[in-house]
This record gives structure tokens, C-alpha cells and sequence, in this order.
């Protein structure tokens, strides 16, 4: 499964197993993992201004794109690299 998210926009009530949850904190602190208030399992996530990919075991990848439309503009915001072969087997 594929959670595309904005950099800055908040994702409501997003599902997560505690693994997914844990490894989230783990990978990158430029992601806030909130509790949804009055549903267990769930968190709102907002991204920061990291771009990028990252991958969670099991069968869930993150995708966080800029909140600015393609443009030269957007071209210079940080970016968050894939996550590499080595993390994702170990995650697995």
C-alpha cells in the first residue's frame, strides 16, 4: 500500500500497525506522528519540508511529495533520499 502525503498538509486518522508507527519515529524525525484523538491505531502525520520515499515493513510506503506545484521554486527544497536496500531488508 502507497500513503502519498504533502509537506506540511496533516493526514488525519492515517492507520498504522505499532510497527509501522515505531519505525516512522525511527527513520525520520521530519514526520509527526500524532494520536487521533478517539481512534486507537490511527495517527495524523505531517510532514515537514523533507521530500522523498520511505519505506515501512510490512507493505507500507510512505510518499511525501512538495506542497508546491512543479516548478523551478520547488526544485531547491531539501529532500528526503529513498530509503536505501540495506534499511529496507532490515525492516522487513
Amino acid at each position: 500500500m502507497q500513503l502519498t502525503l504533502s509537506e506540511y498538509d496533516t493526514a488525519q486518522a492515517v492507520a498504522l500497525t505499532a510497527q509501522q508507527r515505531d519505525q516512522l519515529r525511527s527513520l525520520t524525525a521530519s514526520v509527526t506522528v500524532v494520536p487521533t484523538i478517539g481512534h486507537e491505531g490511527r495517527y495524523d502525520l505531517t510532514p515537514g519540508s523533507s521530500v522523498g520515499v520511505i519505506h515501512l515493513a510490512p507493505d507500507l510506503e510512505l510518499l511525501i511529495r512538495p506542497s508546491c506545484p512543479s516548478s523551478a521554486s520547488c526544485s531547491s527544497s531539501p529532500t528526503l533520499s529513498t530509503t536505501d536496500a540495506r534499511m529496507s531488508r532490515r525492516l522487513v
